[in-house]
């Protein structure tokens, strides 16, 4: 199963905001814990990755969340997997990271 996300404000270490969208893959490896021991599953798992990712990349500098796709997607399934043991296979991808514009004038 999958969800698109849509785009999350994130603050990053150097105090920029960005909006990242992403998707996140999942397998469920044990059903009846995922129906009774968890009341939404779909909205725990949509919690657990905004606050994965911002706690992630509100690590990161501006520069590093633009080109760290990898390390953030690697540092996001270990949270997911350290948090959920009923799921498998998380993959959290970044699809899109928009940064402020600038007016310099």
């Amino acid at each position: 199963q999958f969800i698109d996300m849509p785009p999350q404000p994130v603050i990053t270490r150097d105090n920029v905001t960005i909006n990242v969208a992403s998707v996140v893959y999942w397998q469920i490896t044990d059903a009846t814990k995922a129906v009774y021991e968890v009341a939404d599953l779909v909205g725990a798992i949509v919690q657990l990755t905004i606050t994965g990712m911002r706690a992630v990349m509100g690590e990161m500098d501006l520069d590093h969340t633009l080109s760290s796709r990898d390390s953030i997607n690697a540092k996001l399934r270990l949270i997911l997997d350290r948090e959920d043991h009923n799921l498998r296979g998380h993959v959290v991808s970044p699809t899109c990271v928009a940064a402020p514009l600038i007016d310099g004038g």
